[in-house]
């Protein structure tokens, strides 16, 4: 959770800093959606705005951008220098200092992971059960 409060912090402080001059074409005068697209975390993302400052929104959507990939390259298990590859090149052997947002992630992932998977047990036995006969 803190994570996606990180990157929302991220965009609205970007967004509503002073904005350097201008050096482009003017913004809009009307509200509209700006939507700008990057490839992160091995995945597509796409940010949409709704503005009537194009400028600004792009460089709101840049931070937004910058943040996604600070936390790739905390979170990936390919890059190399991440937690997480290096928690997987250590495990069992030696302790790995990682950030406390790399803790917050995993820490939530195996509370949703055991969430989850309790709930699949719980579907799985009652339907076992309907398929015995013994509801």
């Amino acid at each position: 959770m803190r994570v996606i409060a990180v990157v929302l912090a991220a965009a609205m402080a970007v967004a509503c800093s002073r904005p350097p001059e201008r050096s482009s074409a003017p913004s809009s005068p009307e509200p509209h959606a700006f939507s700008r697209q990057t490839v992160t975390m091995g995945s597509s993302l796409q940010v949409t705005l709704w503005t009537a400052d194009d400028f600004g929104a792009g460089a709101a959507v840049q931070g937004v951008f910058a943040e996604f990939d600070r936390l790739d390259r905390l979170l990936s298990v390919w890059k190399e220098g991440s937690d997480v590859l290096r928690l997987n090149q250590a495990a069992g052997r030696e302790p790995v200092r990682v950030s406390p947002e790399t803790i917050e992630v995993l820490t939530v992932a195996r509370q949703l992971s055991e969430r989850v998977f309790g709930e699949f047990l719980q579907l799985f036995t009652w339907r076992k059960k309907v398929r015995l006969g013994s509801l």
